[in-house]
């Protein structure tokens, strides 16, 4: 009579066992599965706003810009910059003895395929407005000024450095069109477009 007990007993923990044994592995399949299904954390944004300007080519040479930009989305931001160019001869060839002085104001739209604004890589468009005068004495003493409405692409690339990567050392190029007629940009000698370089310190806040 005692020996039923002891046999039935043994056939349950055989059967929790076997139970056991099965489900192991299928909650291990559905532990790879979700971790595979759930995305990974989101980088965290540590600034959203910068200001830069060009220290470099302002010493050698009477360049001088500074820009502004912020995060408006995801991986976007809205900025502007003014920059003043002044070139005698080396800006209008070295065997013309010329001047030019360009003064620039633009505003720029800026997309980080990162996602994390400020920093990498950065592609953008510019809407701006130039102010050009153009000097020279070839056989006569000229002077020329115009103004007109410029648009240009950019590509940008933004390096933070420092203990707490606030530190902001930007380089780029890009290209520029001069929306205005030939005969309005014939007496400055200026092409229909031209090509940009950007070398700036900042500061990310």
């Amino acid at each position: 009579m005692r020996t039923r007990p002891s046999l039935f007993a043994s056939k349950l923990v055989a059967r929790a066992l076997l139970v056991l044994a099965l489900s192991a592995p299928v909650a291990s399949l559905a532990a790879q599965d979700s971790s595979r299904v759930m995305p990974p954390a989101a980088e965290r944004i540590p600034y959203i706003s910068s200001v830069a300007f060009n220290p470099v080519l302002g010493i050698p040479y009477d360049i001088a810009s500074v820009e502004f930009e912020s995060a408006v989305a995801s991986g976007v931001t809205l900025g502007g910059t003014a920059s003043y160019t002044h070139g005698n001869g080396w800006a209008a060839g070295v065997s013309n003895p010329s001047r030019r002085i360009w003064k620039t104001v633009e505003m720029e739209a800026h997309y980080y395929p990162g996602e994390v604004v400020l920093r990498g890589a950065s592609f953008g468009l510019g809407l701006g407005y130039t102010s050009f005068r153009y000097d020279t004495t070839i056989g006569a003493s000229t002077h020329a000024m115009m103004s007109a409405p410029t648009i240009g692409v950019l590509a940008n690339y933004n390096y933070l450095v420092g203990e707490r990567q606030r530190f902001l050392v930007g380089v780029g190029v890009g290209g520029k069109r001069i929306l205005a007629t030939d005969d309005k940009r014939a007496p400055l000698a200026l092409p229909r477009a031209y090509l940009t370089t950007r070398l700036v310190l900042g500061l990310a806040f």
